[in-house]
């Protein structure tokens, strides 16, 4: 019919599969080819072409790029249809275009041949002559380096996947290894001269009767051919015995040549009732290709042989490529077959008895979901195909379990039959309902026919157009697959892209809890049960919050998929608002070290997170395994405020105020817990009183058993024992302080308390750290704010089974000085330094974070009790005298011994000469002096004093005191009855960075100092006697410090009522600095026992002396202890 497709079927065929080409043949044949038009050049050819199927126009264009050689003639096509290249389309206009123009198109070709014809008769002759050339060199070459190239040829057989018959040679280069076996093959090019030096005699040989057989037209860039014709056993023979010649791979063992044997023909019976014929060897199903005669391949031996049969080939190979024969043709093909076949073959199809019919009976369908491989235009390359991985779906219909029929639209049978049970049936398809079950199938997927299927299964999948991405694999999954089985549908996933999806609406959570790994940390796990399966997420979590930034996290919405991957190969699926909770909770605790782990270990401390976390979880969806401890500790620690009131006992000599009791009520949470916290209550609320509180309940419950050891700056060592005096005398106290500190090493497991000073950590370290405590308390623990110091390093190695630090103010300069804090109280609790300034220091610092602010006041809330004085005003009186003592120490007190011996004499022999009354001036200047050493070395005008130099325990007190009142917002009133003192105090002040005013006799503008006092501008004012005892309205004022005592307790009280007056809103602390075991404090012991005589004695009037007595004098005089 087209004759004139013969002379240009190889131009055709390069372009063109044979599949395409016979739906071409029927396009043209039966005039679906329109509007046909072609250049005057006859290379391009246009033309519209209307769908068999749908009846669609699509534009087809072909353009052909001619050569001098025809054989060489090349063709690009394109399309509007799906396909886009090398369609049926195409195909059919340029067939159409022969047959039609067949003079115009193939003359202008020609004409071009015919143009370079002379030109190219001498090149001929020389490109004829060269290769002679080629051939001898290449002869030469292959001579010379075939010891030295290790690449051989290698043959790989293959069959068509539309014909099982015909067998294809894959020609390949490989290298010999040096263990002996077979490196990574690469195509072969037959007319590469520079692959010939490769080839051995035979493998020319063999190479030489490819071309010849296939003229030298089938390769086009490929290395596969189809081996037929006539010598092509002889040929293949050749090819097994060089032993380069495999099946399907160059890795698979070599084939070798087997001996002729038998081959038997059979009908076999397949379940549709139809029958197919089947080869057998040795009682075996064999494969058997057709070349000029017939061999067979046993797989399980690797070889290959002629196959024997008394029936001609070409009926054999008739047979082979037979279809499966229905029912009602088996007497057709039966009698065709007898008048075919030698006497001696039986070869007739079986009889089948009549069908049963099933009647009524609707389908159930079936989708089958894989991924296939398919051939697609190049994006940017119009003209190129490339390949890739899709999804694809087969559709099938299940009658009642009896016969699954596949769905195509080829596959338009109505009657089905089907073996059984060796029974036939025959089942009349529900058309209607299959058609119902498609159109509900196409509300939710897309499906197309795959584009130029390879063979009857490819045809029968469906390319599903709405999943490209990942994250259409997920919606499918979790979101149509469902949905398709609950309207009916069975869904076989036959592709792990189809059962990677987990969703977490199928799965349990779970948190596992090891607490038995350490007495300080646990073991933390968080992850999914699938089907009793445990998969760890939690390094699956870690790892989206190191790659996803935090601010991107907050943007995302509670019903925003997240999807990851989990360690078994799967991927969960779940929403933002799942693992919310999560991330919440664990954010602060992820660093890098913990992407690879499954297992986070935490401090015990942090078993609040663990209350969060299940009070930010679906607790039906959520299963806890062990750690039921550490989750009462949580909440617990989480929910502190409500616990338990605990009474004083008896053996504590004071009655707590509603805030201290609650402070009692918390040191006893955190004993109970094995927490420990820092008690930062304002100066002057405390909290000495509330530490005693505590552990008297300790003592009174047995459960000191070990000593307390208390840890103070000096100037507080003495305050520490006359509160352990006051307020429970009952525990047992060693201080551990002074040059004879050591004769109690002995003694120190026998105390209650044992106190000592932040210096001598250094020099006590070894007898320290061989000691075990029950609680290690510092007080004024901003000592321990730089971690790097050595006291700091000792205090981290001191061996206590609970922890406290006293201290009103945590944090004085940044967030470091109280992660030092937290670092010696519950190691872990803030993370490492590193960790600490990333999550906590920088951003609240340097960027004010406040949710971060946020979090790590949540995260200390429990641990940390601070109340200021404004918090607790109803509970305070309207004023608080406090003492605070402290002790002369080294040049200091021998200077106060020294005068208090001299004094002591001229008093004696004074009284003794003149009299009491008469020795009133020499008493009272003994006695001044003495006051003056308490206060500072510097005051006494005497030679010795020079001796004592700067050493001034009382001043290095309210150094101590100040910074932390002032931190916390005090103002403060210093008096003193000595001028030069309050300037010795003022250089203090200076040192320490503190502003003041200061209010003296020599002040001329007194009203300058007040308003900068009164406005707030200042926190300090220094105040003398004199100046401003009386008279001054301060209320700005809510401490008032007497740095000196006033032995007139009236004076001392008209000081303190400058801020303690009408007007006055606030509560006003007094303190009164002493030293110990001098005159000062027996002054103050005197002042409630004989306040007139006091009074009497420090009068200038005459009416107000008093008679002292002897033991008065002594106390007076007393020495130092």
């Amino acid at each position: 019919m087209y004759s004139v497709f013969k002379n240009i079927q190889n131009i055709i065929h390069r372009h063109f599969t044979e599949e395409t080409l016979h739906r071409a043949f029927s396009y043209a044949e039966h005039d679906h080819v329109k509007r046909l038009t072609i250049t005057e050049q006859g290379l391009q050819i246009s033309a519209l072409v209307t769908s068999a199927n749908n009846g669609k126009e699509y534009q087809a264009r072909v353009h052909i790029t001619p050569h001098e050689n025809p054989d060489k003639y090349s063709i690009e096509s394109h399309c509007t249809c799906p396909v886009k290249s090398r369609c049926k389309h195409a195909a059919a206009a340029l067939i159409d275009a022969v047959e039609r123009n067949e003079r115009t198109l193939f003359s202008n070709l020609n004409s071009f041949s015919e143009q370079k014809a002379t030109a190219s008769r001498e090149t001929e002759r020389l490109t004829q002559w060269i290769n002679q050339l080629q051939s001898y060199t290449a002869n030469t070459v292959t001579q010379h380096n075939q010891q030295k190239d290790d690449h051989r040829l290698h043959y790989i057989l293959s069959y068509r996947s539309h014909n099982k018959t015909m067998l294809d040679i894959n020609l390949s280069l490989a290298r010999v290894l040096k263990n002996g076996g077979i490196g990574k093959p690469k195509r072969f090019d037959p007319d590469s001269f520079s692959q010939a030096k490769f080839l051995d005699e035979q493998d020319q040989h063999n190479v030489t009767y490819i071309k010849i057989m296939h003229h030298g037209a089938s390769f086009h860039g490929s290395s596969t051919i189809m081996l037929t014709g006539k010598n092509s056993s002889r040929y293949l023979e050749e090819i097994i015995q060089t032993k380069r010649c495999h099946f399907n791979d160059v890795q698979n063992s070599p084939i070798t040549l087997g001996k002729p044997k038998s081959l038997e023909l059979k009908w076999e019976m397949l379940p549709s009732s139809n029958q197919k014929i089947a080869c057998f060897i040795d009682q075996k199903p064999t494969m058997i290709f057709v070349l000029d005669q017939l061999w067979y391949f046993d797989a399980s031996e690797h070889c290959m042989g002629i196959a024997e049969t008394p029936i001609p080939l070409s009926l054999v190979s008739n047979l082979l490529s037979a279809p499966e024969v229905p029912v009602e043709l088996i007497d057709t093909v039966n009698t065709q077959l007898q008048s075919l076949l030698p006497k001696q073959v039986s070869l007739s199809l079986a009889t089948i008895m009549q069908p049963h019919v099933l009647d009524s009976i609707r389908p159930t369908p079936i989708m089958t979901l894989s991924v296939a491989t398919i051939t697609k235009e190049h994006p940017q390359y119009h003209f190129q195909m490339v390949s890739e991985q899709a999804p694809v779906a087969q559709i099938a219909f299940d009658y009642a379990n009896h016969v699954t029929v596949p769905f195509s639209f080829a596959n338009t049978q109505k009657t089905v039959k089907f073996l059984k049970n060796g029974q036939l049936h025959k089942l009349e398809r529900h058309f209607d309902s299959e058609k119902q079950w498609l159109l509900e199938l196409a509300k939710h997927i897309e499906l197309s026919q795959l584009k130029q299927p390879l063979s009857l299964e490819q045809a029968e999948k469906y390319l599903i157009q709405n999943i490209h991405e990942e994250v259409d694999y997920i919606n499918f999954i979790i979101t149509v697959i469902p949905q398709l089985e609950m309207e009916g549908w069975k869904i076989i996933r036959n592709h792990e892209n189809f059962n990677s999806i987990v969703n977490d609406v199928d799965v349990t959570w779970y948190s596992e809890l090891d607490e038995s790994s350490s007495y300080q940390y646990f073991e933390f796990k968080l992850g999914i049960m699938i089907e009793g399966e445990k998969i760890d997420v939690l390094p699956v979590i870690a790892r989206l919050l190191k790659t996803t930034p935090a601010d991107q996290l907050k943007q995302y919405r509670d019903d925003q998929k997240i999807v990851m991957a989990l360690p078994n190969g799967k991927k969960l699926s779940t929403t933002f608002s799942r693992i919310k909770p999560i991330i919440t909770v664990l954010v602060e605790l992820f660093d890098s070290t913990l992407t690879d782990h499954a297992t986070l270990r935490l401090s015990k401390y942090q078993a609040e997170l663990l209350h969060e976390l299940e009070k930010g979880l679906d607790a039906s969806k959520h299963r806890w395994f062990g750690g039921e401890k550490l989750r009462t500790l949580g909440k617990k620690i989480s929910e502190f405020r409500s616990i338990q009131s605990i009474k004083t006992p008896a053996i504590f000599k004071a009655t707590l105020r509603p805030y201290q009791q609650a402070g009692l009520n918390w040191l006893q949470f955190l004993r109970e817990y094995q927490l420990n916290g820092i008690l930062a209550d304002d100066m002057g609320l405390g909290k000495t009183v509330q530490t005693l509180a505590h552990l008297s309940v300790e003592k009174e419950n047995n459960r000191i058993q070990k000593p307390v050891l208390i840890i103070a700056p000096t100037s507080l060592m003495f305050n520490w024992q006359k509160e352990i005096e006051t307020f429970s005398p009952t525990l047992k106290t060693i201080v551990f302080h002074g040059d004879d500190r050591k004769s109690h090493q002995e003694n120190l497991s026998q105390a209650d308390i044992v106190l000592t000073t932040y210096p001598l950590l250094t020099r006590d370290k070894d007898i320290l750290l061989k000691q075990n405590f029950y609680y290690l308390i510092l007080d004024e623990a901003q000592n321990i704010k730089n971690n790097q110091t050595k006291s700091t390093q000792i205090v981290h190695q001191l061996q206590a089974e609970h922890r406290l630090c006293l201290t009103g103010t945590p944090m004085e300069n940044h967030l470091g000085e109280l992660w030092s804090l937290f670092h010696f109280l519950m190691p872990g609790l803030l993370g490492d330094v590193a960790q600490f300034n990333r999550l906590f220091r920088k951003p609240i610092e340097k960027e004010n974070n406040t949710e971060r602010k946020a979090l790590l006041s949540r995260r200390l809330r429990p641990f940390i009790l601070r109340r200021k004085k404004s918090e607790v005003a109803l509970d305070l009186p309207e004023k608080t005298e406090i003492i605070r003592t402290t002790e002369l120490a080294g040049p200091e007190r021998d200077l106060y011994e020294s005068i208090r011996l001299s004094m002591e004499k001229k008093v004696r022999d004074a009284i003794k000469t003149q009299g009491l009354n008469r020795s009133h001036i020499i008493i009272l200047d003994a006695l001044l002096k003495l006051r003056q050493v308490c206060c500072h070395p510097a005051l006494v005008k005497l030679e010795s004093a020079k001796k004592a130099g700067d050493c001034a325990s009382k001043l290095e007190l309210l150094r101590s005191m100040l910074p932390n009142m002032v931190e916390e917002g005090r103002k403060i009133l210093i008096f003193s009855q000595f001028t030069a003192m309050l300037h010795i105090i003022e250089g203090m002040l200076t040192e320490e960075k503190l502003s003041y005013v200061m209010l003296t006799g020599d002040t001329k503008n007194r009203a300058e100092p007040i308003a900068a006092f009164q406005a707030g501008n200042v926190p300090i004012f220094l105040i003398s006697l004199k100046a401003g005892g009386t008279g001054l309205n301060l209320t700005a004022a809510d401490t008032v410090i007497h740095y000196d005592p006033w032995w007139n307790p009236a004076v001392e009280d008209q000081a303190t009522d400058r801020a303690h007056r009408i007007g006055q809103d606030k509560a006003v602390f007094v303190y009164k600095l002493l030293t110990a075991g001098t005159v000062e404090e027996t002054i103050q012991e005197m002042q409630n026992k004989k306040r007139q005589l006091i009074e009497g004695l420090l009068s200038n009037t005459e009416n107000n002396k008093t008679a002292l007595s002897a033991e008065d004098l002594q106390s007076l005089f007393k020495p130092l202890a």
